[in-house]
């Protein structure tokens, strides 16, 4: 889940320079996680106005918890935007597993600068390469360094 938020908001962030959920990661030694300060305050009060649950149960010899949503989402918050996003990195992301998810994680630029148990600087997205930049930074740099220099 939280790998998944991660992507959603700095995807959204590097396309629109607004991430989805405003919130702040920290990068820890499995990849990045939401700041507690922001995050559990969301789901403690979903928890309580019984609009989630969560299930904890054993997956290969590891404890997992599951969020299962229990009333239907009001998906009219989001913009197009924000929707496509969303559905993007569900499309790339959900036949992976979890490992595969942490280990894929782990390859994306602004996760990969950060210092352990830091805030991950949104503006790291910028510095993205394939197959996690949904930019070509390369190509933009030289077209506008071919422009500067058509101009002089």
């Amino acid at each position: 889940m939280y790998k998944l938020l991660y992507f959603i908001d700095f995807d959204s962030y590097e396309l629109y320079k607004k991430s989805v959920t405003g919130m702040k990661y920290i990068k820890l030694q499995y990849g990045p996680v939401p700041q507690a300060l922001e995050y559990n305050p969301v789901i403690k009060k979903m928890l309580e106005s019984k609009e989630l649950e969560i299930i904890t149960q054993n997956y290969h010899g590891m404890p997992q918890k599951r969020y299962v949503a229990l009333i239907d989402s009001d998906q009219s918050i989001f913009s197009e935007q924000e929707k496509n996003t969303i559905n993007g990195v569900i499309a790339k992301l959900s036949d992976i597993n979890a490992i595969g998810i942490e280990d894929y994680v782990h390859g994306d630029t602004p996760w990969m600068v950060a210092e352990d148990q830091a805030v991950i600087d949104y503006e790291l997205v910028f510095e993205r390469v394939p197959p996690y930049a949904h930019r070509d930074y390369e190509r933009m740099w030289q077209d506008t360094s071919a422009h500067d220099i058509y101009k002089d």
